[in-house]
């Protein structure tokens, strides 16, 4: 076992769960950025070409993510990233390497998990985390065998229920607390 390149994942996977325990969606895509930036690292240091392709994505999905309001993500620079990850994956499916279906489902959930984050909504995004995202991940985590990867997953489905029993399903941000307080007050 290559335990150089198992690092990369077990800090990658650290930097991912802690992200769960921030109530901002803006400093959990921050925690999710520095991620997969160490992310692409370790399946490229794995041979996993798809999940270092995608997560590289992620990181410039992230930066767009984290930027104050009004300079967020835009509908062209939304496009232009599933495009890019689309792109991406035939390019990669091409390359004479076996179809896997997990090397499918990785560039399906990217594009689910972009709408999802793009919305900015911290109950879809767990909804999604919970059922969509991590379950992908965990199937190709799993094929490429990143330790790091594997025990992310499960701990992040884990994470996912641990903040939505301490927040509710609807105090994630500030905006929805804030709401949450004043719909208490009438």
């Amino acid at each position: 076992m290559d335990w150089f390149a198992q690092s990369f994942g077990i800090i990658g996977g650290a930097l991912f769960i802690a992200s769960y325990q921030f109530r901002s969606n803006r400093v959990i895509f921050a925690l999710q950025t520095a991620s997969a930036l160490v992310f692409s690292v370790n399946y490229a240091l794995l041979g996993g070409w798809v999940g270092m392709a995608l997560n590289l994505l992620a990181v410039t999905r992230g930066v767009f993510l984290v930027l104050p309001d009004g300079k967020g993500v835009r509908p062209a620079t939304f496009w232009l990233i599933i495009g890019l990850t689309l792109a991406t994956s035939g390019v990669l499916f091409g390359t004479g390497q076996m179809f896997r279906v997990v090397d499918f489902l990785l560039p399906l959930q990217f594009v689910i998990s972009t709408v999802i984050c793009w919305r900015q909504d911290g109950r879809l995004l767990r909804i999604g985390q919970l059922f969509i995202i991590s379950p992908c991940m965990l199937a190709y985590n799993i094929t490429v065998f990143t330790l790091g990867g594997i025990v992310t997953e499960c701990c992040n489905m884990l994470s996912t229920i641990v903040s939505v029993v301490r927040f509710g399903w609807n105090g994630f941000d500030r905006q929805a607390g804030a709401a949450q307080q004043q719909k208490s007050a009438s």
